[in-house]
């Protein structure tokens, strides 16, 4: 019977010291995890901050561009006699109009036309 004591005192202090271990290490665990959330929230809220910081430095530099141009729309495309492509040709008036082909207005039929 003092054997039998003896092996659950041994089994007891065993898992005893087992259970402590394992609490131990659940502890380190959840205290990294706690470290690693906190170190992502602020590293979020550092980006967000840049983030924040580069958006209003655009804003900025949108305004300032537009004082700079007087608050006026100015366009990117070349101008129309600047055009090296040949849209404008030599011959042509720019004070008129350009000529323009005349359409026939006429009805045309359609075939299968009214059928529902």
């Amino acid at each position: 019977m003092a054997q039998v004591l003896k092996v659950m005192y041994i089994a007891h202090s065993l898992s005893n010291g087992a259970l402590k271990e394992v609490n131990k290490r659940y502890n380190n665990k959840t205290v990294d995890f706690k470290k690693a959330v906190k170190t992502r929230k602020d590293s979020l809220a550092e980006l967000r901050q840049k983030y924040q910081e580069s958006t209003n430095l655009i804003g900025w530099l949108d305004t300032q561009v537009i004082t700079l141009k007087g608050g006026l729309f100015i366009p990117n495309t070349p101008d129309a006699k600047d055009n090296e492509e040949g849209l404008i040709f030599k011959d042509q008036n720019l004070e008129e109009p350009p000529p323009t082909e005349e359409a026939s207005i006429a009805p045309t039929s359609q075939p299968n036309e009214g059928d529902d």
